[in-house]
């Protein structure tokens, strides 16, 4: 998985920047380390912290300014308290929380722009956005749920595994089935099926849907 991945790669750093703190050496009112290997662990660091939290990150930002040019052993101290706040957050959910919230947020917008769609009169644009966030957002919710998704699983694929999983109920799978149907109404030129009502109902479902599994 790739949360173990990070968090192995967080693991490997923090691990080396202790390395690179050993080779310490005073020099009069100077704490040096090893330049070489410490140019390597910093790179290294803030290009792991940039790719798991985006460079607008705190902790992407806090290593960047903390953490200084010049290889001293207390810049190094900074860094190391840096990784090691992000593997805490790892190992207690939290960077997961991070990636929920910044789909959730992704997901409301598309959302409101189908809204706009259907409002304008674009019943058919908008029924097809709501469906592509829907099958995205239960594509994420099965990988979230440990159930295993093939690249070829199709809405209701994931719709049946995701309830045979329990993860919701089999009312909610005959709603989810019913917004499929819209969709594929919309995908597949079959305008005359499309009401507003059943696109706005779509639109509304899959911002629910997503806002209450977890």
């Amino acid at each position: 998985m790739l949360d173990g991945l990070i968090r192995d790669r967080l693991a490997a750093l923090i691990e080396k920047g202790e390395a690179v703190l050993r080779t310490y050496k005073p020099r009069g009112a100077f704490d040096f380390v090893d330049e070489r290997r410490y140019a390597e662990w910093k790179s290294q660091s803030m290009v792991l912290l940039a790719q798991v939290f985006d460079t607008g990150h705190t902790y992407s930002e806090s290593f960047g300014s903390q953490v200084d040019d010049g290889a001293r052993a207390r810049f190094v101290k900074r860094g190391l308290g840096i990784l090691q706040a992000a593997l805490d957050d790892m190992n207690h959910g939290y960077l997961q929380t991070v990636r929920e919230l910044a789909s959730a947020e992704v997901f409301s917008d598309l959302l409101e722009q189908a809204d706009h769609l259907l409002e304008n009169g674009y019943s058919a644009p908008a029924a097809s956005l709501a469906g592509a966030v829907l099958e995205n957002g239960l594509r994420s919710l099965a990988t979230r749920k440990g159930i295993a998704v093939k690249a070829r699983d199709n809405l209701q694929s994931l719709n049946n595994k995701i309830a045979d999983k329990g993860v919701y109920d089999r009312l909610r799978q005959k709603q989810v089935s019913f917004w499929i149907g819209v969709r594929n109404a919309a995908d597949h030129g079959n305008f005359d099926e499309l009401t507003d009502t059943d696109v706005a109902d779509l639109i509304k479902g899959v911002g629910s849907l997503l806002g209450s599994v977890a």
